[in-house]
């Protein structure tokens, strides 16, 4: 019974080891990640400080080319092709949704014509 009791407790040391070292490993991995992310936001933030500073003497489009010879893209072209092609998604995806209440307004009408009497959503939102 001895020998037992002891093996137990050795083995519920060992345990609260463990446990101990699995816990400070985690909070020394969260640790770290936040101060990856506070590293990557500050330098962010001194880049887009030095560009915003560079583009004040000049537009951005020279600032751009005279560092980076192969580019003749400004930031503000940058921005308004990303605006239009997210203007061309919405496009597609209002395209998209049309076609499908065309389509569904269809099916509607075939059940109603099947299924005389019963309520359908393009009925219930005419009464509204």
């Amino acid at each position: 019974d001895a020998a037992s009791d002891s093996c137990a407790r050795a083995t519920a040391r060992v345990s609260r080891v463990r446990d101990a070292a699995i816990m400070a490993y985690n909070l020394y991995q969260v640790q770290m990640a936040k101060a990856w992310t506070e590293r990557v936001n500050k330098e962010s933030a001194m880049a887009e400080k030095f560009w915003f500073d560079r583009s004040k003497g000049g537009d951005a489009a020279s600032v751009v080319g005279s560092d980076f010879p192969g580019s003749q893209t400004s930031n503000a072209s940058n921005k308004s092709a990303a605006t239009q092609v997210l203007r061309n998604r919405l496009s597609a995806l209002e395209s998209q949704l049309d076609t499908e209440r065309t389509a569904r307004l269809k099916v509607e009408a075939d059940l109603a014509k099947m299924r005389p009497g019963e309520a359908t959503l393009s009925s219930i939102a005419e009464k509204k």
